[in-house]
């Protein structure tokens, strides 16, 4: 047959294919016809909301070392995850506020669709909050420092992690911290093992 289905599917860590097409003595083309055939029907299931493989992702933050802005408390921390559109930054969702930390570890995660054969821009900006009656009033809070990056930096990192400093224009480099982004693949989008049973008679 064509090119085998194991090929085809590098991204897999397992592939068992028992029972593989016979090739038999015509119509080799066939076997080709078929994996392309499996293929698209898994990038329709897993890639609808892009095509292609997609992964679902588990997106979390801590902070070390931010500095304190408060004037009798320490820093009142809160994350804002956005992603780029166009040249539009749209916001996803906030973390809870941790109270008087510059060490911040926020329990509130936020679930991302991971396309491996896309590039994908997020940023997550930290805040001191100010303003509690009103969190979306992100002119009333201080500003902590914001940092960009890709899912697959942070995928691809040591312990799914990713560690940089945040960056700041109102500060010198290296005085507003570091975050980190923890990532954590969940199930269900995209299986870390597929296998595959086929068989065919071809006259």
């Amino acid at each position: 047959m064509g090119a085998a289905i194991g090929d085809t599917f590098t991204c897999f860590r397992k592939h068992e294919n028992a029972g593989a097409v016979s090739s038999g003595t015509s119509k080799l083309g066939m076997g080709r016809d078929l994996d392309d055939a499996v293929l698209a029907a898994t990038n329709r299931m897993m890639g609808q909301a892009g095509g292609g493989l997609v992964s679902l992702v588990s997106l979390s933050f801590q902070c070390s070392s931010l500095p304190n802005l408060d004037t009798f408390t320490r820093t009142d921390g809160m994350c804002v995850l956005f992603k780029k559109e166009g040249n539009v930054w749209k916001e996803l969702g906030k973390t809870e506020v941790i109270m008087d930390s510059l060490d911040p570890k926020w329990v509130k995660n936020f679930e991302v669709p991971y396309h491996f054969e896309k590039r994908e821009f997020y940023k997550v900006v930290v805040f001191d909050i100010d303003d509690f009656n009103n969190l979306n009033n992100f002119d009333g809070h201080d500003l902590v420092g914001s940092m960009e990056f890709e899912v697959h930096e942070v995928v691809g990192s040591v312990s799914h992690t990713l560690e940089r400093r945040l960056e700041c224009a109102e500060r010198t480099a290296g005085q507003s911290g570091s975050i980190k982004v923890i990532a954590d693949e969940k199930e269900g989008m995209n299986n870390e093992e597929a296998n595959f049973n086929l068989s065919g008679n071809f006259a």
